[in-house]
């Protein structure tokens, strides 16, 4: 578990607040020291249990209904509220509820950079995989060097 000061996580909240995601993931990710994944994964943890605070924001008040009905796990409460107020057929609000479940609308830009910080954590991997295979092909070099070394030694000695 990470250790992060009230001072940070309320840092953290306001800037949730400001739809500024990536920001705060960089300063849990800086102050905690911890992987990016793990700084990401606190994030959104915050994000979804912020008290009195809606994570996303939104001009249509359906849609912040729904998704705070959605916060406090009742979906189906959610799908009957946007069939009344919509005249929608089952599926169809099933359907927009759903979709607005996963997108969540945290703002304009939320599925960018969502994508975003998968991209750099990606990038992160793979510049430590690249970094492991660096590392061997060193120790796999010298090993050879090593070797040669001692043949030459035996064979001309």
């Amino acid at each position: 578990m990470m250790n992060i000061s009230k001072e940070t996580e309320n840092k953290v909240r306001l800037l949730l607040q400001q739809n500024r995601k990536v920001e705060a993931v960089k300063l849990v990710y800086d102050t905690a020291q911890c992987h990016l994944k793990e700084a990401k994964d606190y994030v959104d943890q915050l994000r979804l249990s912020a008290p009195n605070t809606p994570p996303y924001k939104t001009g249509n008040n359906i849609d912040y209904t729904i998704l705070s009905l959605l916060a406090e796990n009742k979906k189906l409460y959610a799908v009957k509220y946007y069939r009344e107020q919509t005249g929608k057929s089952l599926a169809e609000s099933l359907a927009y509820v759903d979709g607005l479940s996963e997108n969540r609308k945290y703002g304009a830009h939320a599925a960018t950079m969502n994508t975003k910080i998968d991209k750099i954590i990606r990038q992160e991997e793979m510049s430590s995989r690249s970094g492991q295979k660096e590392n061997f092909m060193l120790k796999l070099c010298i090993g050879l060097v090593i070797a040669a070394l001692m043949i030459y030694l035996v064979i001309f000695r």
